[in-house]
């Protein structure tokens, strides 16, 4: 029954995904000769990324809560996470508001997500020392360690902040980055070529995250 569950689970949001995708179509500004700067290409993706991710995931949580409601047994198998502690990085320029909804659906599968704690992820050394205390908080309430959950823009705080933080930190996962950077210190990092919300994406990352083992700190 759980394991029946959790693929009626996936298979719901990935329906969803895939309709929401085919059905919204959203084009970054181009100068007329083609290419457009890296700072506007930047915030063209981070606002495309922005805007389509809460309505998806918003639906997509509360699919999932009323599926694991009707269909699989109360007490402790009502979860089919392991409630591991997940940290969720937002984009550069991006800020935790966005991942609210992702938060929401990670909770429901089971695991204890938690943001970051930043209004807006400007990078530096204020962004690591916030991203730093966030990591502390969850594992020292959990007593695991925690997995980073990151944007492809957001890939540089989470991997400095594994390597920082490496006896609360067991993995990395990084989203629409191709795999050129490793964590250091013994700290695992994953890489889904696609980027959130893809159904690709989606349907992956819980994948994903039940083949990382629990550690204890």
């Amino acid at each position: 029954m759980l394991w029946e569950a959790t693929d009626e689970c996936v298979s719901h949001i990935g329906g969803f995904l895939d309709d929401v995708e085919n059905g919204r179509g959203v084009t970054n500004p181009m100068p007329p000769n083609g290419h457009a700067p890296p700072l506007l290409d930047t915030l063209a993706s981070t606002t495309q990324w922005l805007f389509s991710l809460p309505s998806t995931l918003t639906s997509a949580a509360f699919d999932s809560m009323t599926i694991a409601r009707q269909s699989m047994l109360v007490g402790d198998a009502s979860r089919y996470g392991d409630g591991k502690p997940i940290v969720l990085v937002p984009p550069h320029l991006g800020s935790d508001l966005a991942l609210m909804p992702l938060s929401a659906w990670l909770k429901a599968l089971g695991y204890r997500p938690a943001t970051a704690g930043l209004f807006l992820n400007l990078g530096g050394a204020a962004t690591d020392r916030t991203l730093a205390k966030s990591i502390h908080d969850i594992t020292a309430r959990v007593g695991r360690k925690a997995v980073l959950v990151a944007h492809s823009s957001g890939h540089p705080a989470a991997l400095r902040a594994a390597e920082a933080a490496s006896d609360r930190v067991s993995d990395v996962v990084v989203f629409g980055a191709p795999p050129t950077s490793k964590a250091s210190n013994g700290v695992r990092t994953h890489y889904i070529p696609s980027s959130l919300p893809t159904p690709h994406a989606m349907l992956e990352l819980p994948q994903l995250l039940g083949t990382i083992g629990i550690e204890l700190i």
